[in-house]
């Protein structure tokens, strides 16, 4: 069996790499329950997540590294904590 250049493999990787999901687990500190989320898209100090089995998207932020991203939808709040 022939091997594969490794510019391929890895161009291989990072293509598929971005159709794996990241799930999360957001609160809403309204009530303190806890939804699954679909990271869609993640920076420092913003975030934006789909609630799983909606087509609810709630963009999220943080002023400091050290603090939850914060967002707010449908008059909730909800909060998430990434973990170090």
């Amino acid at each position: 069996m022939d091997e594969i250049p490794v510019g391929i493999l890895v161009g291989w990787i990072y293509y598929w790499s971005s159709f794996l999901m990241e799930l999360i687990q957001i609160t809403c500190t309204n009530n303190d329950r806890t939804k699954e989320a679909e990271v869609m898209e993640r920076k420092d100090k913003y975030m934006k997540v789909q609630v799983q089995g909606t087509q609810l998207f709630i963009e999220m932020f943080r002023e400091d590294l050290n603090t939850p991203y914060t967002g707010h939808t449908a008059g909730l709040e909800f909060e998430w904590q990434p973990r170090n």
